[in-house]
């Protein structure tokens, strides 16, 4: 893993941002990463271009997920990483896999046009939310109704699923929160001993994985207040809120009434295998 986590710092060292290798570590082990279908190119040893892929169900089929790519700057131009696709493929197909699913910034033209030659075809569009915690917009009117706010446990999970308006994206869906869920802060709001709510978060991160509320018990303060308590657990001083569909007309609406600025836009891509 070592060798890993150094290619990805090498390759991606450009972007300003820092690395702390454990949080890469929960972020590959969320997004199912396996080593048996994942490949690299080497120089002495030097991981200098890789594909990461993560395995896993999404929407009850065989999938695969680019967890990571990557090329080491002074390798770039070489086509490694177009070489190595055509290896994790080969891969996927030997195992049954049946759809390979990535996430690409849609400002970066030359990856976008590089999986479309290899066959890959936009399936959504993408908005990424982020504030700074202490931001956060809490409005002053009292939550309506009597409610709970308390953690759960992990196998209740999959009846948060029935809150979502949409389908999440790899990287939030039930399976990465699975695999996450004992670094997760899970917390759930409760009405007669009954679960409608619910924010899934990474408090070292501040990465919100879930905000949902049961349709019938909307508009009372309750995600507000789930959103708050997760936050004030965060050790982050930001929380950013992935993948949100750019025809999403519930979650984006409420994220900005509480502060949340648009980031980043991703244009999620699938390859039917």
């Amino acid at each position: 893993m070592d060798v890993i986590l150094t290619g990805f710092e090498e390759a991606f060292g450009g972007y300003a941002v820092d690395f702390d290798r454990q949080e890469l570590v929960e972020m590959f082990r969320r997004r199912g990463f396996d080593p048996e279908v994942s490949f690299g190119a080497f120089d002495n040893g030097a991981l200098v271009s890789f594909i990461l892929t993560g395995l896993g169900q999404y929407d009850g089929i065989p999938t695969a997920y680019d967890c990571a790519t990557g090329t080491n700057p002074a390798y770039r131009g070489r086509h490694l990483a177009a070489t190595l696709f055509d290896s994790v493929v080969a891969g996927l197909r030997e195992r049954g896999i049946r759809q390979y699913l990535l996430e690409v910034l849609s400002e970066n033209e030359p990856a976008i046009e590089l999986y479309r030659r290899k066959g890959f075809a936009v399936a959504a569009e993408y908005d990424c939310f982020r504030i700074v915690s202490s931001d956060l917009v809490c409005s002053a009117k009292e939550p309506e109704g009597d409610f709970e706010i308390r953690r759960f446990e992990p196998e209740l999970l999959g009846a948060t699923e029935a809150f979502c308006d949409f389908s999440p994206s790899w990287q939030n869906s039930l399976g990465s929160l699975m695999r996450g869920a004992a670094g997760l802060g899970r917390w759930g709001a409760y009405v007669s001993g009954n679960l409608v709510g619910c924010c899934v978060h990474d408090p070292v991160t501040g990465d919100v994985a879930r905000i949902a509320v049961a349709p019938g018990f909307r508009r009372r303060g309750i995600a507000s207040a789930l959103m708050k308590r997760a936050l004030s657990e965060s050790a982050s001083e930001t929380a950013k809120v992935l993948n949100i569909p750019v025809s999403d007309k519930t979650l984006r609406p409420f994220l900005t009434a509480l502060g949340f600025c648009r980031g980043l836009s991703q244009y999620g891509m699938s390859l039917q295998l």
